[in-house]
């Protein structure tokens, strides 16, 4: 399988986790996350830090410079639906947002975003930006 569509699944894997969280069908399962030393926000920069790595090196992409931050359009698509997905989460009674869980967020993908650009600049040095 490739990993461009290998990214589609975990989209797709990511999407239902969302679902199930504003549901309120896994309740008891976010509750022990939750409940957990620092559980919420790892998984808030595990999860969709893996996305921006793994969409990082399925697409061809130069970064994008903003305020000093250098990202792949990609981890940059990807903080836009963080954002909007946890400001949705003042609206739902199910879900709370939280900048905590935004800034695990962020952070994750900054990092898995640097590993990808650096994995792709060691892999294929001349395909690299002069």
């Amino acid at each position: 399988m490739s990993l461009k569509k290998l990214t589609l699944l975990y989209m797709a894997f990511l999407a239902s986790i969302i679902v199930a969280a504003g549901s309120g069908w896994a309740r008891p399962v976010f509750r022990a996350v939750q409940h957990s030393t620092g559980g919420d926000k790892f998984f808030h920069f595990l999860l969709f830090g893996l996305l921006a790595l793994m969409a990082g090196l399925s697409y061809k992409q130069e970064p994008i410079v903003y305020w000093g931050l250098s990202l792949l359009p990609s981890s940059v698509a990807i903080l836009v639906f963080v954002v909007i997905e946890e400001a949705s989460q003042l609206f739902l009674v199910n879900r709370s947002a939280d900048l905590w869980d935004l800034f695990a967020d962020f952070v994750g993908i900054t990092l898995f975003d640097f590993l990808a650009r650096r994995y792709l600049a060691r892999a294929f040095p001349s395909a690299q930006p002069q």
